[in-house]
């Protein structure tokens, strides 16, 4: 732990500028480093990495004390890496088939810049869900970390909470809400940038997106069920 915390301290000041820069205006960052780098991915990787770590610092807190925080970073680690490749791969043949012509290097590259930020917002918006269910009722908190859907699929519990605390549920279902238009909303706002990089007219772009999103619900589905295999659960302890 020790040495993640001092390689992102380390990082730091080169990673803030980066990162508001990302945020404020993606499309033009993303393509000046695409540009830059001309097919390296030293930068993109360095970047998801830092994030990455932040990610899991942030998420210490929840660990518990039989969770063995270097198995569980190398672990994630490679369930990540093997996440990102696959996606970026599905994305970059959604765009072949609709006439893109880059190479994936640069596809892979883009899809490391959309989801750093993107990651990062997910973590905190998803600890300030947790606290909201702890507020409420450790034990409910606890059992959503293992499980996001505990309450949202079962209407009783569902109708307890809102019945006992019907402003930390109202707080509850906009935070739920907002992940989901935080996830599209920043996509759509990055989108553009693959659609450059492939040089594939609008509606064509439109059409890779569309294909993407029906592989994105296929795709992590099924590696729900490689992180049961890992964890013996589909939301491990680190996300």
């Amino acid at each position: 732990m020790k040495e993640l915390l001092e390689g992102v301290l380390k990082q730091l000041p080169g990673y803030l500028p980066d990162l508001a820069s990302l945020v404020t205006g993606p499309k033009t960052a993303i393509l000046r480093w695409i540009g830059e780098t001309t097919g390296d991915l030293t930068r993109p990787l360095t970047f998801v990495a830092v994030s990455v770590a932040i990610g899991f610092l942030l998420q210490l807190p929840q660990l518990g004390k039989e969770d063995d925080f270097i198995t569980l970073v190398a672990s994630m680690a490679v369930f990540k890496v093997l996440a990102l490749m696959l996606f970026a791969a599905i994305i970059h043949l959604a765009f072949l088939a609709a006439g893109g012509r880059t190479s994936f290097v640069a596809t892979f590259s883009v899809y490391l810049y959309i989801v750093s930020p993107l990651y990062i917002v997910l973590v905190i918006l998803e600890t300030v869900t947790l606290g909201v269910l702890r507020a409420y009722d450790p034990a409910v908190g606890a059992a959503a970390r293992l499980d996001p859907n505990h309450l949202l699929a079962d209407p009783e519990r569902w109708r307890t909470f809102a019945t006992a605390a019907p402003g930390l549920a109202l707080a509850y279902g906009l935070l739920n809400f907002a992940i989901i238009i935080v996830v599209l909303g920043w996509f759509v706002a990055c989108w553009g940038t693959l659609r450059h990089v492939h040089a594939v007219a609008r509606w064509r772009s439109a059409l890779a997106g569309l294909a993407s999103l029906a592989a994105a619900v296929i795709f992590f589905s099924g590696m729900n069920y490689v992180l049961l295999g890992m964890f013996g659960t589909n939301v491990p302890p680190l996300r």
